[in-house]
Order: C-alpha cells, then sequence, then structure tokens
C-alpha cells in the first residue's frame, strides 16, 4: 500500500499514516521503518498492511522516492536516475538522535549538505522546524550549529 506519514511522535517511537481517500490512518512503529533514515511528516512510504490484536498497522515500510521525467521539445524524454540518498548525519560526533532529527526536518539529509550551510541561515531553519513539530524541548544553540558545520567539513 501506499500513503503518506501524517504524524511521527519521535518520544514516543510510533506514528500514523494516511492513506488517500481513507478516513482512517494506519499505525506504524518506528522499528518498521528504513534504519536509514527517520520518519517525518510528509513523506511518501510504501508499506504492508498487518491485522495485529489492536489493529491494523503499518509494516515494512520503505520511502518512495520522487522522481520528475523532464520534457523538450523536439529532444528524447530525459529521465532522472535513481539516487541513492546518504543519510549519514549519525557519523557527526555529539549530534544525538533528536538533532539529527531536526536537521532533517530543516533539509540536511547528509555530513556533506551539512558543510554547504551557512551558520545563522540553519539556525533560523533549525529554530523554525522545532515550532513546527516540537522534536527537542532543548533546542540547539548557534555555537552547536556552527561546530556541526566544522564537523561536516572535517
Amino acid at each position: 500500500m501506499k500513503g503518506k506519514i501524517k504524524k511521527y511522535l519521535s518520544y514516543r517511537g510510533f506514528g500514523f499514516i494516511e492513506i488517500e481517500g481513507s478516513d482512517d490512518d494506519i499505525f506504524f512503529h518506528v522499528s518498521n521503518f528504513p534504519r536509514m533514515a527517520l520518519p517525518s511528516s510528509g513523506q511518501d512510504v510504501e508499506f504492508t498492511l498487518t491485522e495485529t490484536p489492536k489493529g491494523k498497522e503499518a509494516t515494512e515500510i520503505q520511502l518512495i522516492e520522487k522522481t520528475i521525467d523532464i520534457e523538450k521539445p523536439e529532444e528524447p524524454i530525459v529521465e532522472e536516475k535513481e539516487v541513492e540518498i546518504v543519510d549519514d548525519l549519525d557519523t557527526l560526533s555529539g549530534v544525538g538522535p533528536k538533532y539529527q532529527e531536526l536537521l532533517r526536518s530543516a533539509g540536511i539529509q547528509s555530513k556533506k549538505g551539512l558543510a554547504k550551510e551557512s551558520p545563522e541561515e540553519l539556525f533560523n531553519r533549525l529554530m523554525s522546524a522545532n515550532e513546527e513539530k516540537e522534536i527537542t524541548k532543548r533546542p540547539p544553540t548557534l555555537e552547536n550549529v556552527e561546530s556541526w558545520i566544522n564537523l561536516a567539513r572535517e
């Protein structure tokens, strides 16, 4: 089945997937999510629907990467190649799971991407993302963000 993550409660380790055309949301546990990524609202996913004693649950969850075919007049269709996403934020020393989730929600998926950021701009995006999604009760300081960027550049 296909759906979109409606809500993920990181502090509880579970969330809900909405399915187009259905009023019922499907429960999922983070243990059924790929280890290379953390769930976040709005992600498109594919999953297997499993009946449990407590109701329906999404298992074997996979992220759906969006690709776009571009058509130009009088030229052949150009297909985008499948690109493997490198999510190596968990290798940053001193950046725990909550801050990794916060970085991902601000659009940072890798150390390479983090290394290209401006500390002040990233700090502002992190604060906005945390206000919107309430990921952590203790947001990072500008000094934290600067040190993360420096670590990513090493």
